[in-house]
């Protein structure tokens, strides 16, 4: 599986929508904007108080823009390099204070420059403590009016009058020619009271000459708090502060996808590139999440979301769907919860489309997800619905779509679907990576045969085992099996075949597909890998070189059924291609194996015994297969042992009942070929119970009891049948 190369891109970090600081990194134009805005901030002619303002959503990038800005400043010629001041009021519990604040952080910043504006610094401290009393006066602010007569008392001066203090420090910031910036951001986000209280400190200390404030907030929202906050008009008290406003910019929607796309690249480095169809994610991407990916702060948290939970599942999930599905668990948590919720309704295939009258109930679930968005984006989030769950268009699918479904781990298929929602792989999950790991490493036929053979041990919490699981998967990634590891598998399954049969793993009731099917379809999806003209020689030398016999047996009796009904589609379709010869052969080897392990104990062991028996019957000596039943079964413990492979459990459920039926039966039609049934019961009656075991006590009554059925002349398995319908 080839792996999408991303080795010398850097990894993607969660940014926390941290802004950027250096220009280098913009990605949406606003460096030239930055630079523009620093060049009037240092260029302005004695600025007496100058209050600029850059408006912008949030989300927007005001931030970022507002860290270009003082870039550009530090970057100035040192001779007109202004000095920043950062004001956030966010950084201060008492908002009463705000005034002092500003004013103490603005004496700290004079303390670092020389003697004048070290006097004015101290200038700065003695005015924030008298303009309590001035401001509550001029302005009508009594939370101004907070003493700091500690800090004056340090100082050991007298607090002076308000005009005087104010002039001296005018006098001195002048006298300087020092430029000062004070930056105050995310004002928006401040509760309507503490807007107006930030405002009102802005308005009451913005005319010292020499400083230029630059403010970063939405218009919007900020003219909509001052009207609740100060039941004024909004807009025109903005108009009075602020002289120059600066509107952020809309960003090219194509610089956003860049972004985007740029992003999401990292984050794939690594990845499994059989997963991502650049097409299929080009379509789902335009029609649902392109119309809804419109700021900058879009990309951060969608991107800063795919950090998180992508990693743990890049090899299990289709990587188109995984992005779209996490895209609406951002921006549309409802209806991700809806398809999180409803897997039937979304996952699977349906013969017939949405508009049909047979799915009534159908279309008016997904009628109702979709009355609840927006009308904007509707259309393109069904049609990008449609397009990652196909049950719900209105074309039809059958099931032929799950093989690829699953190969490709797209969201679509039932028992992928979950993976989607749990953001790692279950540990009793074969993952898709040890899928990709095990055919990659086909070409080590012993490191492979071991690594199934040490599945067989590994149960899962249904009982069946791990192996079961490696051919199932195996049928859906057989395109990624070339000829040379195709051989090896087929001459793995050829030497260890029958280890596969396994009765635990006959789960699922009674449509799921037996391990022999499941051995025999693996046969036929490998076989289609390798060259036509090779095909039959891979067949026999395979056989001839394995052990397995209950395999061996199925191969034949598939190959036979699609010589009688030929095959000319599907996987099934290869086997009809084997040459007539070829089966004869793989017959003979058969019989002559069958011939061996009858002269030793090994036979016995043989899964699936009865079938085997039958097929030496019908193609080998009918008289040697029931010779060595008999023979066998000669003593009660062989008896038993042999009986146990007939056993099997019959499940059925009558129309009207709840609970069904689950019945064990011996098959005595069949049982009766190979061994003498009166004799049978001669050596059984003469057991002692406790000596049996209680698994062979029930196997003993059942076989009593549909031996008086079947002296009748009936089968008891047909009367059964019978019985439940």
């Amino acid at each position: 599986m080839k792996q999408i190369d991303k080795s010398n891109e850097p990894r993607i970090s969660i940014g926390s929508d941290i802004p950027q600081t250096d220009p280098a990194l913009d990605s949406f134009g606003y460096a030239s904007v930055a630079k523009l805005i620093a060049d009037a901030v240092v260029k302005t002619p004695s600025p007496q108080g100058l209050v600029m303002a850059i408006h912008g959503q949030w989300g927007m990038g005001k931030s970022s823009l507002l860290n270009f800005v003082k870039y550009y400043l530090t970057e100035s010629q040192i001779d007109s390099r202004p000095v920043v001041i950062d004001f956030n009021p966010w950084w201060f519990d008492d908002r009463g204070q705000l005034a002092n604040q500003f004013l103490l952080q603005f004496k700290a910043k004079l303390n670092l420059e020389n003697k004048a504006l070290r006097d004015a610094g101290d200038l700065m401290a003695e005015y924030s403590g008298a303009l309590g009393k001035a401001v509550s006066v001029s302005t009508g602010i009594p939370w101004i009016d907070v003493p700091v007569g500690l800090l004056l008392k340090c100082l050991k001066r007298k607090p002076q009058d308000v005009p005087k203090l104010k002039a001296e420090i005018a006098a001195a910031l002048g006298k300087s020619n020092q430029r000062f910036i004070v930056v105050v951001d995310d004002i928006d986000r401040l509760s309507p009271t503490e807007i107006r209280e930030v405002f009102k400190v802005i308005k009451a200390l913005a005319d010292f000459p020499n400083v230029v404030y630059l403010l970063s907030f939405d218009r919007e929202v900020v003219a909509q708090a001052l009207n609740n906050a100060m039941q004024v008009d909004g807009e025109s008290y903005l108009e009075k502060i602020v002289q120059v406003p600066y509107v952020l910019p809309a960003v090219d929607e194509l610089l956003l996808r860049n972004k985007l796309f740029r992003d999401l690249d990292r984050l794939l480095a690594g990845a499994d590139a059989a997963l991502f169809d650049s097409t299929y994610w080009g379509n789902v991407f335009m029609e649902g999440m392109a119309p809804m990916l419109t700021k900058p702060r879009d990309i951060v948290r969608y991107v800063n979301m795919l950090s998180v939970t992508f990693p743990a599942l890049r090899d299990e999930v289709n990587i188109a769907d995984f992005f779209a599905l996490e895209f609406l668990r951002l921006k549309l948590p409802k209806l991700y919860d809806t398809i999180r919720e409803n897997r039937d309704r979304f996952s699977g295939y349906a013969q017939r489309g949405i508009q049909s009258a047979e799915r009534t109930e159908d279309r008016a679930f997904h009628q109702s997800w979709a009355d609840d968005l927006d009308g904007s984006i509707r259309e393109g989030i069904q049609a990008m619905m449609e397009r990652i769950f196909p049950k719900l268009s209105n074309m039809g699918r059958g099931s032929e779509f799950l093989s690829e479904w699953a190969r490709v781990r797209r969201a679509a298929h039932p028992d992928v679907f979950p993976i989607y929602f749990q953001f790692a792989v279950d540990q009793d999950q074969l993952s898709r990576q040890a899928i990709s790991d095990f055919i990659q490493n086909l070409s080590n036929a012993e490191a492979s045969e071991t690594t199934l053979l040490d599945a067989i041990d590994v149960k899962r919490p249904d009982g069946s085992s791990k192996a079961k699981e490696y051919l199932s998967r195996l049928l859906d990634f057989d395109r990624e099996i070339d000829a040379a590891r195709a051989t090896t598998l087929l001459n793995i399954l050829g030497r260890v075949g029958d280890r596969f049969i396994i009765p635990s793993d006959e789960t699922g009731g009674m449509f799921a597909p037996r391990s022999t099917w499941l051995l025999i379809w693996v046969m036929q999806h490998v076989l289609n890998r390798v060259p036509a003209d090779r095909r039959d020689d891979l067949l026999i030398a395979s056989s001839r070189q394995g052990r397995a016999l209950a395999y061996l047996w199925y191969v034949i009796l598939s190959i036979e059924t699609c010589h009688e009904k030929p095959v000319d589609h599907g996987a099934a379709a290869v086997l009809t291609q084997v040459k007539p010869e070829t089966l004869a052969i793989l017959q003979d080897i058969a019989l002559v194996r069958i011939d061996e392990y009858a002269q030793t104990d090994l036979l016995i062991d043989v899964p699936e015994l009865p079938s085997v028996l039958a097929h030496w019957r019908d193609r080998g000596t009918r008289d040697a297969a029931r010779g060595w039943a008999d023979n066998f079964a000669s003593d009660t413990q062989n008896l038993l042992r042999l009986m146990a492979t007939f056993l099997s459990e019959q499940k059925s459920q009558a129309f009207g009942d709840r609970v069904g039926h689950v019945r064990r039966t011996l098959n005595l039609k069949l049982m009766s070929d190979f061994i003498d049934l009166e004799k049978a019961e001669a050596l059984l009656s003469n057991s002692v119970a406790s000596d049996l075991g209680a698994n062979f006590v029930a196997m003993v009554e059942t076989f009593n009891s549909q031996l008086a059925v079947f002296r009748e002349g009936k089968d008891p398995d047909s009367l059964f049948a019978m019985a439940t319908e």
